[in-house]
């Protein structure tokens, strides 16, 4: 039997895989979690612990599954990881940490792929294998310096739950590889290019996912990701549900589209986009079952392009505003959009008026018992353009501004029982 960190990292450089995986499944019959420090991990931010962790990773594979524990400590990785299935690698962490990390929790330190993001990811997870506990810091990320996605799936039922990634290029890939039921719950992150990437993904959870400047050592981030970043880039994920989900300053906080694979359908609930560009942007969504936003906040416009053919929902939502915002919605494509029970405030923003607060040029839109809050008495609240063929107007609240303002004169209108000024622009 191998007794020592040193006979075990000899055992894996000399010995054949068959003759390894038998001694490592003697080794760990009985044995249910596994602690890297007998591995032979340093944990003192200097030191590459990468073949220690991954030993005491494929020791918990072969076993069987269980848990791989990382101490306190700061440990350094000059390559990368591979999570067996059934495995989770779990440290002590427990609440989001701002800038470097504390030395109170398991800390992981990346450097491989340093400029190159199609590197290789730093962790990746097979079916049935997690992450939990861990806070996990780039030391070399200057702000713009791109790298490989930190965590990978590539399988079924992949977890993230309470991981803190303070300065990642780009965070969390379940697209790339199917990722079936995955879970990510209390992640915590300031992503510079993409916070997670979803698709070809069936079942999926996220709950409590956050996107926040978790890093303040240099501004370059927050530019980049203004002008460019992804919050939540999600292709066809189908059956999929997020709640209490929340990004800032991002280009687009959710970006939905055919990223290669093709459309999906969710329920999205309790969402909270904040100052941004683009709070939502729909390129497409499955024709058939389509979109729901529910009691979500977003201080921006929301983009459906004319791409897409879903039906889009948004069930009481509360849409503010910025300086130089154009419209709340801003509807395109053959899918209809619905928006029921939410509500509207133009108060900070100068320019909202150019193209009306809910601009539709999309095959159908239904705006049913929402209320308007205007600062303005000129402010147009919908536009209707060329392409709308049906539009159902009503139970709706204004206390200022021009209700309707009609360029699509082949449209199925109505328009009843919505209180305030009865100002009616354009054909009748």
């Amino acid at each position: 039997m191998l007794k020592t960190d040193t006979e075990w990292l000899q055992a894996r450089r000399m010995t054949t895989a068959p003759i390894l995986v038998a001694l490592l499944v003697a080794h760990a019959a009985v044995a249910a979690s596994f602690n890297v420090m007998d591995f032979g991990a340093a944990g003192d931010g200097a030191t590459d612990d990468t073949a220690a962790f991954q030993v005491a990773l494929d020791v918990a594979g072969a076993a069987g599954g269980g848990r791989v524990q990382v101490p306190t400590g700061r440990f350094y990785f000059e390559s990368h990881l591979s999570v067996p299935a059934g495995v989770t690698l779990e440290g002590i962490w427990r609440a989001p940490v701002r800038n470097y990390p504390h030395d109170k929790g398991s800390s992981l330190f990346p450097t491989e792929g340093h400029g190159n993001a199609s590197a290789t990811p730093f962790i990746a997870l097979e079916s049935g294998a997690g992450l939990a506990n861990l806070s996990i810091f780039y030391p070399n990320q200057n702000g713009a310096t791109a790298y490989p996605y930190t965590v990978q799936g590539k399988g079924r039922r992949c977890s993230i739950v309470n991981v803190n990634i303070i300065n990642p290029w780009r965070a969390v890939d379940f697209g790339t590889y199917p990722c079936d039921e995955h879970l990510v719950k209390a992640l915590w992150a300031e992503a510079i290019d993409v916070g997670i990437y979803i698709d070809q993904s069936d079942g999926g959870r996220m709950e409590d996912v956050h996107f926040w400047p978790f890093w303040e050592v240099v501004k370059k981030d927050a530019k980049y990701a203004n002008e460019q970043g992804i919050a939540f880039k999600i292709g066809r994920a189908t059956n999929q549900t997020a709640i209490n989900c929340f990004a800032i300053f991002y280009q687009k906080s959710a970006h939905f589209a055919d990223f290669g694979h093709g459309v999906g359908y969710g329920s999205y609930t309790n969402w909270y986009m904040d100052i941004t560009p683009n709070a939502m942007t729909i390129d497409g969504v499955d024709a058939t079952r389509g979109i729901s936003f529910t009691n979500c906040l977003l201080s921006s416009g929301v983009v459906i392009n004319a791409s897409n053919t879903g039906p889009v929902r948004l069930v009481g939502c509360s849409f503010g505003s910025t300086e130089d915002q154009r419209f709340h919605i801003k509807a395109a494509g053959a899918g209809p959009v619905l928006v029921d029970s939410c509500f509207f405030s133009d108060r900070g923003a100068t320019i909202l008026d150019e193209n009306g607060w809910i601009d539709a040029d999309c095959s159908g839109i239904t705006v049913t018992s929402s209320l308007f809050r205007s600062d303005h008495y000129d402010r147009v609240i919908v536009k209707l353009r060329e392409q709308v063929r049906q539009a159902v107007i009503t139970a709706n609240r204004l206390n200022r501004g021009i209700w309707l303002e009609n360029l699509a004169t082949d449209a199925d209108l109505t328009f009843t029982a919505n209180v305030g000024p009865d100002e009616f622009e354009g054909a009748r």
